[in-house]
């Protein structure tokens, strides 16, 4: 079974389908000569408007290889996700929110939730270089659980709460000369950055998982 639909609804509000279903694992690859090792199916709505997006995501796997079986494959359901863009403070701002359910059948299982607030700043100056500043804070919580749905514990430092801080600090500076030549123009940019960042962990010793 293969099925795709895109759907305009009201306020801005889009639904789509994107379904891919095998009966039997060898079906694809004896008909159709499909080196497929799994089928992705999603289900989105989403929602534009000028400054901001957010969407929701339901997506599933089937296995198509006999020594894996679906049931261990995750299954992200919801997935959703938020940005928006404005200007503050002299700047330009953007916020993102993230959350992620990723379940399975058969294994571990986890919640992330992500929320990440960015202030960006410009100047230019008469001869034409320019300084840009950004100042990014990330902060990221995971909720897991082992496939007996055991939590974080004295005894079981392998499962519990996963809280994350990211932030960061750039400072960009660029010079753009301009070339001009017989029949072209040619630009060139020299930039020069310095990051400063972090990436410490709490409650864990442990990175978090790397599987969405």
């Amino acid at each position: 079974l293969k099925f795709n639909s895109k759907h305009q609804l009201k306020n801005n509000w889009t639904f789509g389908t994107d379904l891919n279903l095998a009966s039997d694992k060898s079906f694809r690859n004896f008909y159709f000569n499909d080196d497929e090792s799994f089928l992705t199916n999603r289900i989105n709505i989403s929602k534009f408007k000028k400054r901001s997006f957010q969407d929701i995501d339901i997506v599933a796997y089937q296995s198509l290889r006999e020594d894996v079986s679906s049931g261990t494959i995750p299954m992200a359901g919801p997935h959703y996700r938020y940005q928006a863009l404005g200007e503050g403070f002299g700047g330009k701002y953007n916020y993102q929110a993230n959350y992620m359910n990723l379940m399975r059948q058969d294994g571990n299982e986890y919640h992330r939730v992500v929320n990440k607030l960015g202030w960006e700043y410009g100047w230019q100056s008469a001869s034409g270089y320019t300084l840009t500043s950004e100042i990014n804070n990330r902060v990221d919580v995971y909720q897991l659980i082992s496939e007996d749905g055991a939590k974080y514990s004295s005894t079981n430092r392998e499962k519990g709460t996963l809280l994350r801080f990211l932030p960061q600090a750039s400072l960009t500076w660029q010079h753009p000369w301009l070339l001009r030549h017989k029949h072209y123009k040619q630009i060139i940019k020299p930039t020069a950055q310095l990051i400063l960042d972090s990436n410490r962990s709490y409650y864990l010793k442990q990175t978090p998982p790397n599987e969405d």
